[in-house]
């Protein structure tokens, strides 16, 4: 068991190491991202989500190394001859108590277990309530949707999403601004979206909330956008959709009963929608990709290449830490 902590002190301290250097190059890189188009966008702010995670991985790889290496090549275990006299990252020899790691690992665990818990509550009640709107509404095949009571429009439900839209919204809207929300939240369940929501709320839990707020901010921004693109396709006039947008934001802050739409959903976030859909000037992300695959390969062949004293640099340092 006292492995398993230091473990789970390894991953933490190498997510958080990602953290603090996310934290310092966050509003560079928001800037940065929201020139590409919006659906390689949502790939790298899951990339960014999955950061911490990776770095967390790595670095219990390279402090356990050289033991994972003489595993697998089923040699002796060699941890005596290149770590320091007191603490050894080792999945063969017994590990003495470290009640840091027992603190930390509990402090650790109570702070995602929380998150997980709140994670999980949230999805039962929408699920309550998805079969509540089900009881109250009925399946409308020509429109391929739930049309519920109310005036909300929502894609809900994985692994199978479906789209429900209120009967209100019907009346209300006109038909081309009805007919492009139709078209952006069917967009959202062709993509998959509640599938990358998940994905993404699972990775931001690992992160604190002052970087998971803004990440997952830009993503439901940049989810949104490309529902727009591809409701302005199926439609054939993006300006038509741009309208759809005005429209139907104008009809929420009119009607002051707290109108429930994805489709216009922050407000904040009208802008640049109406922005990307009127003019789309998109950077390519071919050198970013690049550099950022130039950069792994570099760290990849570092750690190999500095296998050893990298795994005695981190014993030394996590025995004086948690000795």
């Amino acid at each position: 068991m006292n492995l398993f902590c230091v473990l789970f002190v390894l991953a933490a301290s190498g997510a958080a190491v990602t953290s603090v250097a996310l934290r310092a190059a966050l509003h560079p890189l928001i800037h940065q991202l929201r020139h590409f188009a919006p659906h390689v966008r949502v790939r790298w702010l899951l990339l960014l989500l999955a950061g911490p995670l990776v770095s967390a991985g790595l670095a219990v790889t390279v402090a356990f190394g050289p033991c994972l290496r003489t595993f697998f090549a089923s040699l002796p275990d060699d941890c005596h001859s290149h770590g320091g006299p007191d603490f050894f990252f080792c999945f063969q020899m017994r590990m003495p108590d470290v009640p840091a790691a027992w603190l930390a690992t509990g402090a650790l665990a109570a702070i995602l277990g929380r998150r997980l818990f709140e994670h999980a509550r949230a999805s039962l009640r929408a699920r309550a309530a998805l079969g509540q709107l089900r009881s109250l509404g009925h399946y409308d095949h020509e429109l391929q949707l739930w049309l519920v009571p109310g005036d909300l429009a929502i894609v809900a439900g994985w692994p199978r999403s479906e789209v429900y839209v209120g009967a209100r919204l019907q009346r209300v809207f006109s038909p081309d601004t009805f007919a492009a929300l139709l078209a952006h939240e069917h967009a959202h369940q062709r993509r998959g979206d509640m599938g990358i929501h998940l994905a993404a709320q699972m990775l931001g839990s690992c992160l604190p909330g002052f970087i998971r707020a803004p990440l997952l901010g830009e993503l439901d921004l940049a989810i949104e956008q490309a529902c727009d693109a591809l409701a302005a396709v199926e439609i054939r006039d993006p300006l038509a959709v741009a309208r759809s947008l005005l429209d139907a934001a104008r009809t929420g802050l009119a009607s002051g009963d707290g109108l429930a739409l994805a489709f216009c959903a922050v407000k904040d976030h009208l802008e640049a929608r109406v922005r990307a859909l009127c003019e789309p000037r998109w950077l390519p992300s071919r050198r970013p990709a690049a550099a950022l695959v130039a950069i792994a390969m570099l760290v990849l062949g570092a750690c190999i290449t500095f296998d050893l004293r990298l795994h005695d640099l981190s014993e030394a340092l996590f025995g004086r830490l948690l000795g």
